[in-house]
């Protein structure tokens, strides 16, 4: 199912944020008019019903590890690194899965990952 959220910038300009969910798998983007976003929409749920993810334009390929170090980074900028816990539970995302990319990171893979970590106890 799709859904559509008028967004305005602090310019002025209008954009509209498509979010598109079915059979567990989830895709954003945002467009300048409502008829690309209802257009990318339809084409991603038609790609979600045969099988096949198609990533949003201009992807980064961002993978799990960058996005973690990002973080890592803005934390030791404003002066707020995490507690030991808490960068270990990162440092270990990023041994097991720092190769993962970005777009992979959907609700199946972080569940799959936390039964994971429950049946380890």
């Amino acid at each position: 199912m799709a859904t559509f959220r008028k967004r305005r910038k602090a310019d002025g300009t209008v954009r509209w944020l498509a979010r598109v969910r079915k059979a567990g798998q989830e895709a954003t983007d945002t467009f300048s008019t409502k008829a690309a976003a209802e257009s990318w929409a339809r084409a991603q749920e038609t790609a979600f019903e045969q099988g096949v993810f198609v990533a949003p334009k201009g992807g980064t390929g961002a993978i799990l590890a960058d996005l973690i170090d990002g973080f890592l980074a803005h934390r030791k900028r404003i002066q707020r690194p995490p507690g030991k816990t808490f960068a270990n539970g990162l440092a270990r995302l990023r041994r097991k899965h720092g190769l993962t990319h970005a777009g992979n990171l959907t609700y199946a893979f972080w569940r799959k990952h936390a039964l994971d970590r429950i049946s380890q106890r």
